[in-house]
């Protein structure tokens, strides 16, 4: 063969081998492509399925918020009922512990009086004398009782005010709690 034959030939097998690469090339791209999207393809399902899971549990989060501060709602207005119920009972002691301190002060103007009727029959025997002496003692003791009512009477009144306060901060706080928990009501599992 002549040299011009053969430099044909040599550029055909060129060209052959050269298409041979390119073939071999373009079927490993095709083969690499498959496979990462492939692996793109269940990434992302698997991520599609995390994200569901983790709405599903946000929403039961939600759910469980949602039914625990109506509880404390309810536990609140009953706490806030109670509170009241024992406010109305501690101004009843209140009220009670005036009418015993006036019941003390009558007792003690009696005995007060006693002891006036003791200096007008001091000829009568000892024993009226020794009962006299025991008078000024129950009259001294009526008098140390009805000063520790007094007490009593001023620290019952400063208590009822005190629950007056608890009472009214109770409420309030129920109120703001109904408040907070009012936007859960729009979600279909809500109160």
């Amino acid at each position: 063969m002549t040299e011009e034959q053969q430099i044909p030939r040599e550029v055909a097998e060129i060209v052959e081998r050269s298409m041979r690469h390119f073939n071999h090339a373009m079927r490993h791209q095709n083969a690499v492509v498959t496979r990462n999207s492939r692996r793109t393809n269940q990434i992302v399902r698997f991520g599609i399925f995390v994200l569901i899971i983790l709405i599903s549990i946000l929403f039961s989060l939600i759910y469980i918020l949602a039914v625990d501060l109506n509880n404390i709602t309810h536990r609140l207005d009953d706490i806030a009922a109670y509170m009241e119920n024992v406010n109305n009972n501690f101004s009843i002691v209140a009220k009670d512990m005036r009418e015993i301190k006036q019941a003390t002060n009558e007792l003690s103007k009696n005995i007060g009086f006693i002891e006036v009727m003791n200096s007008s029959i001091s000829q009568v025997s000892i024993n009226v004398l020794s009962m006299s002496g025991d008078m000024q003692s129950i009259g001294q003791s009526m008098n140390s009782v009805n000063q520790n009512l007094e007490h009593i009477s001023a620290d019952m009144e400063s208590v009822s005010l005190q629950l007056d306060g608890i009472n009214h901060q109770f409420t309030s706080v129920g109120y703001n709690v109904n408040k907070m928990a009012r936007p859960m009501k729009f979600f279909p599992f809500g109160d």
